[in-house]
């Protein structure tokens, strides 16, 4: 609506913009108004579908994306209830055993990753590096113009 001029004591008046367009593009709709071109796809989406790997990747995160509705926005408490019942009545105890002593192991490496003294080496580095000292010391011995190592 648009407001008549002042002479109309400040009263509106309906105004059809569509009045301006032709009948024939109304009817016709979006379709009809496009101009096509041989060389170009008038949708976007006929040239993603049309090129392999593009549409490979549309197809691959639609299914992201509808896993992503499932698994995610659409959990609430009862299904992760259900879930874990269920879970918990399909499988065997032995195999529940089996995940939690797996879930402890890792979690006790983690740990004793993180607590262990890091300047003090294992006994393993230590054999390693007398190892690699003979080997050196050998080496020296046998090809003097060449060491065990690359110069840099």
């Amino acid at each position: 609506m648009q407001q008549a001029d002042n002479s109309n004591s400040g009263h509106w008046y309906r105004f059809d913009p569509t009045a301006t367009i032709a009948p024939n593009r109304i009817l016709q709709g979006l379709g009809g108004s496009e101009v096509i071109n041989n060389n170009v796809n008038v949708e976007p989406m006929e040239m993603v579908k049309s090129v392999a790997w593009l549409n490979t990747l549309r197809q691959q995160i639609q299914s992201l994306d509808y896993y992503w509705t499932i698994w995610v926005l659409d959990f609430d408490p009862t299904r992760e209830e259900n879930r874990i019942t269920s879970w918990l009545q399909s499988t065997d105890m032995r195999h529940i055993l089996y995940v939690f002593i797996t879930l402890v192991v890792i979690i006790a490496g983690a740990v004793w990753m993180t607590i262990r003294p890091r300047g003090q080496s294992n006994e393993i580095t230590q054999v390693l590096t007398k190892l690699e000292q003979r080997l050196t010391k050998y080496d020296k011995q046998h090809n003097p113009k060449k060491g065990l190592r690359p110069e840099t």
